[in-house]
């Protein structure tokens, strides 16, 4: 039995039913969507963690900018979210804060857990290991 041109079932080329591309669009738009959402969580990630380790480091973001040899504002471009660094200016700036890229995006969040993190960091191996004991002890653990 052949069918005729008209007679087709309707396909679009490749084979692909229009069905079946309508919800590969709308699977698309919904990825597109959560990409978006998950791209703005990492540049406000990013630029905040950037700003928090220049104020650690007591430098201006043009003081910064300049010794990078960059323009003035271009720590503060990616502090507001304007832009981001390539992979070749992340590691430079690294190397300017003097943490690691692991240390860079090794932070709990914002606030006081940030704080409470940075103020940790800075504690000798001695008073780390104190306050080691003493919060397994408030948790009911014994010490060795």
């Amino acid at each position: 039995m052949q069918k005729d041109k008209n007679d087709r079932l309707n396909r679009t080329e490749g084979g692909k039913s229009p069905v079946r591309q309508d919800e590969c669009r709308r699977a698309a738009k919904y990825n597109y969507a959560c990409m978006e959402d998950t791209t703005v969580q990492v540049v406000e990630g990013f630029s905040e963690r950037l700003a928090q380790l220049r104020s650690a480091k007591g430098v201006s973001g043009r003081e910064m900018s300049l010794s990078m040899g960059q323009s003035a504002g271009y720590i503060n471009n990616i502090e507001n979210g304007n832009n981001l660094p390539s992979l070749a200016m992340f590691f430079e700036i690294c190397e300017y804060l003097h943490v690691s890229p692991q240390e860079f995006f090794n932070y709990i969040g914002s606030g006081e857990d940030s704080m409470f993190m940075d103020v940790l960091r800075n504690l000798s191996s001695e008073d780390k290991d104190l306050l080691l004991r003493l919060a397994k002890r408030m948790a009911g653990e014994t010490c060795k």
